[in-house]
């Protein structure tokens, strides 16, 4: 659960950030990013010491599969958040249980138990009824546009992560869960770094573009960039709680959990960011509850 609300914590800082921010997805993923990897590191190092790698081949091979898409599924991520309000997009996540049930069996041999699959569908329907109640009625064509766009980006998010979530225990079988977590970080955070830096050099959009200086000398630029590494800090929270879970019980069932950061996000996006959340959505949100207590108790 703690997984979960870090990563709802995660969610709604990046879109305040961002929110009619001249920032490119690029420049929030430089941030997120450098300002999750040292608290990550520093787990590993006061917690184990060091690296701890037990099976080299199968750690490198999960660690390029499950680090490659992941760096996709990062710019993918801030592209959904920055087109689209997140009770739109974010609920989309809630296939990933379902895909999960057929991936991690076919890479793992993990079966979920009777009352485990139905804990996993309570919360995909509840997911899925947030979801449609959190759909917007008007928007101009141009935001319809946007919004399609991240859409689209999120749904790719969900492949993505389809596959690195069976493949991330791979590697904590490999290693350690907390070796893994800063590996498979490391991996990340370098190759964001790379990318984004080279697209922003093309685009002539870097740290010391005319848009973005303007956006530094702004009063607001302070405050994007705390919830940006904000949204860091919790990043590294949500990366090492979700690797602990990873090591100790199936797949499908840490995920599912680890989406119940829908309904906070969609929650704390009608409190905190003035985003609408109907009764439908609240009907979805005690379903997903209804889930996760069937999870924890008999999944």
């Amino acid at each position: 659960m703690s997984t979960a609300l870090f990563k709802a914590l995660e969610d709604l800082l990046v879109r305040h950030a961002l929110r009619g921010s001249s920032l490119t997805v690029f420049h929030a993923a430089w941030v997120l990013r450098l300002s999750s990897l040292p608290i990550v590191l520093a787990v590993l190092l006061l917690v184990e010491g060091g690296f701890t790698v037990r099976e080299p081949q199968s750690f490198w091979r999960a660690l390029t599969i499950s680090g490659t898409l992941n760096v996709v599924a990062t710019f993918l991520y801030v592209v959904a958040l920055k087109w689209a309000p997140v009770a739109y997009v974010v609920p989309l996540t809630a296939l990933n249980p379902l895909l999960l049930t057929v991936s991690s069996w076919l890479v793992l041999g993990e079966h979920p138990t009777f009352p485990g699959f139905v804990g996993i569908l309570f919360v995909v329907g509840g997911l899925m009824l947030v979801y449609r109640g959190g759909r917007p009625t008007r928007h101009s064509s141009t935001q319809k546009g946007r919004i399609g766009w991240g859409v689209a980006a999120m749904v790719l998010v969900v492949l993505c992560w389809t596959v690195t979530a069976p493949t991330d225990k791979v590697g904590i079988q490999a290693s350690t869960p907390l070796t893994w977590a800063a590996a498979a970080h490391l991996w990340v955070v370098v190759g964001t770094l790379v990318i984004s830096g080279v697209v922003l050099m093309r685009k002539g959009a870097g740290w010391t573009s005319q848009p973005v200086q303007q956006e530094w000398h702004s009063r607001h630029w302070r405050q994007r960039l705390l919830y940006l590494v904000g949204a860091g800090v919790c990043s590294a929270g949500m990366l090492v709680t979700h690797m602990l879970g990873l090591a100790g019980t199936l797949v499908p069932y840490l995920i599912s959990l680890k989406r119940l950061s829908i309904v906070l996000a969609v929650l704390g996006s009608w409190r905190l960011l003035g985003e609408s959340v109907q009764r439908r959505q609240v009907v979805g949100a005690i379903l997903c509850a209804c889930g996760a207590v069937v999870l924890v108790l008999w999944g």
